[in-house]
C-alpha cells in the first residue's frame, strides 16, 4: 500500500512539472510575437509616410498586368534606340546591335522590304516609310536593314527593324531567308514582300482579310501578287493620304505588264527552302516565284483589279539605282536557276498565267477561276515536250495535210528559240 501511495505521488509531480512546462513555453511564443510587433511598429513610424504610400502605387501597378509592363518596356527601348531580346530567359538590351531574337509578334498580316538607300531615292523610301504603317494596325511593317540611321529612322514611323543574315557575293538580300525570319518571328496568317517603291492603299488589307477567310485556301500553299501602277515624279503631297494617292493614279497612272510582279504574300508556312538563293533587285526572280508556285500546283491569285499597288517611278528600276547592281549582275538570278532548273519558260510565270483572280462587285470581293490561258502558259520549261497532245483539231490538220504539219512544226520550233533566248 506505502509502494502505491508513493507511486501516485511520483506520477503527480512529473504531471505538474511538465504542465508547467508547456505554460512556460506558450508564454515564450506569445512574448516573442508582441515583441516582433512591436519592432515592426517602430520601423514603420520611422519612415516616411510619402515613401510608403510611393511604394504601394508601385506595387499596384507591378501587379496589374505582366504584359502592360512589358509593351511599357518595349516603348522605352524603342525611344532610346534600344532593341530587345531574349538570351538564356532574361529581356535584355543592346544598342549596338540589331535585334538577335526578336519578340514574338501577333500581328494578322506582315508586309517587310529591303533597299540600299540613295539619295535621288530619298523621297520615294520617305513616302513608303509613311504609307506602310498607316494601312492598317493589324498590317506589320517590317524593314531589313543592318544600317542604324535607317533602322532608327523606319522604327519611329512604326517599323520594326530585322537583321540582313544571307546576302549574295554583291551583298544583295537573297529573298527567302527574309521570309524564313518573317514566319519564325511573327504568327502572322498572310505574310508577304514588295518593293520599298511601292506604296499601298487599304484596297490591300480589304483583299488581305478577304483572302485570309476564303474557306478554299486555308490550310494550303498559295502566291497572292498583282500588277503595279506606274507613277512618275510622285509627290510627297500626294502620297500624303490614300485619297490623294488613289486620285494621282486615276490622274496619271499606267498599269504595267503581266511580266513585272513587285509583291508576293504568301502562307506563313510557304517552303522557301525548297526555292534557290534568289536575290531582291535583280531580273527574273518575280516570275520564277510565280512559275514555282504553278509547277508544285499551288494556288495562284492576281490580285491587280482589287488592290491599288503604286510604283513611284523615277529611275531604271533594277539597274545601278537598286543595290548598287551593274549590267553584268543582272543575270544573276538567272544563272541560279540555270543551275538548279536548266532552261525555264519565264513566260509561264506571268500574271495571265494565275489559275484565279480577284474581282469586285459593288464593294464586295469574289474569286474568279480563269478557264483560257495563253499556250506559252502551259510549258514550264523552254523545250517544248513532244509528248505533250496536241488538240484535236490541229491533229486532224496533220493528218490530211503533210505541208500543214511541216508549217506548224516550224511555228513550234520559233516558239521555242524565242523562248530559250528570251
Amino acid at each position: 500500500m506505502r509502494c502505491n501511495v508513493e507511486t501516485w505521488q511520483g506520477n503527480l509531480r512529473k504531471f505538474h512539472l511538465n504542465k508547467l512546462t508547456s505554460i512556460m513555453v506558450v508564454l515564450f511564443i506569445v512574448l516573442n510575437i508582441v515583441i516582433l510587433n512591436e519592432i515592426d511598429n517602430l520601423k514603420w513610424k520611422d519612415m516616411d509616410y510619402d515613401n510608403i504610400s510611393k511604394m504601394n502605387v508601385i506595387n499596384r501597378r507591378s501587379n496589374s498586368s505582366k504584359n502592360n509592363r512589358v509593351d511599357r518596356f518595349r516603348k522605352f527601348l524603342r525611344s532610346n534606340n534600344a532593341n530587345l531580346f531574349f538570351e538564356n530567359g532574361v529581356i535584355s538590351t543592346d544598342v549596338q546591335e540589331v535585334n538577335k531574337t526578336q519578340l514574338v509578334c501577333y500581328d494578322k498580316f506582315v508586309i517587310f522590304t529591303s533597299f540600299e538607300p540613295t539619295t535621288k531615292r530619298d523621297v520615294v523610301h520617305n513616302n513608303t516609310k509613311r504609307n506602310w504603317p498607316s494601312l492598317d494596325c493589324q498590317i506589320k511593317a517590317v524593314l531589313f536593314t543592318n544600317n542604324s540611321v535607317l533602322a532608327k529612322e523606319f522604327r519611329l514611323e512604326g517599323w520594326d527593324i530585322l537583321p540582313i543574315r544571307h546576302v549574295s557575293e554583291s551583298d544583295t538580300p537573297v529573298l527567302k531567308y527574309m521570309y524564313i525570319t518573317i514566319s519564325r518571328h511573327y504568327d502572322a496568317s498572310i505574310i508577304g514582300y514588295a518593293n520599298a517603291d511601292i506604296l499601298f492603299s487599304s484596297s490591300l488589307k480589304l483583299t488581305l482579310e478577304f483572302m485570309n477567310k476564303y474557306d478554299k485556301i486555308i490550310g494550303t500553299h498559295f502566291m497572292l501578287t498583282g500588277k503595279r501602277i506606274n507613277i512618275e515624279n510622285l509627290t510627297i503631297d500626294e502620297a500624303s493620304s490614300v485619297r490623294s494617292l488613289i486620285q494621282a493614279s486615276k490622274d496619271r497612272g499606267t498599269l504595267f505588264r503581266n511580266d513585272a510582279e513587285d509583291y508576293f504574300f504568301t502562307n506563313r508556312f510557304f517552303p522557301w527552302n525548297s526555292l534557290p538563293d534568289l536575290v531582291i533587285g535583280r531580273p527574273a526572280y518575280d516570275n520564277f516565284l510565280l512559275l514555282f508556285a504553278r509547277m508544285f500546283n499551288f494556288s495562284t491569285f492576281d490580285l491587280t483589279q482589287t488592290v491599288d499597288a503604286i510604283h513611284q517611278t523615277v529611275d531604271k528600276g533594277y539597274l545601278q539605282e537598286k543595290w548598287n547592281s551593274t549590267k553584268s549582275e543582272s543575270v544573276y538570278n538567272r544563272f541560279i536557276i540555270l543551275q538548279k532548273y536548266r532552261n525555264v519558260n519565264y513566260h509561264a510565270g506571268q500574271m495571265n498565267c494565275l489559275a484565279f483572280e480577284t474581282r469586285r462587285e459593288s464593294n464586295d470581293i469574289y474569286i474568279h477561276k480563269r478557264t483560257k490561258f495563253e499556250r506559252y502558259c502551259k510549258f514550264y520549261t523552254a523545250e517544248i515536250s513532244k509528248t505533250k497532245p496536241l488538240p484535236l483539231n490541229m491533229q486532224i490538220k496533220r493528218r490530211t495535210n503533210r505541208k500543214q504539219s511541216e508549217i506548224l512544226n516550224s511555228a513550234e520550233k520559233r516558239l521555242k528559240h524565242k523562248l530559250l533566248f528570251r
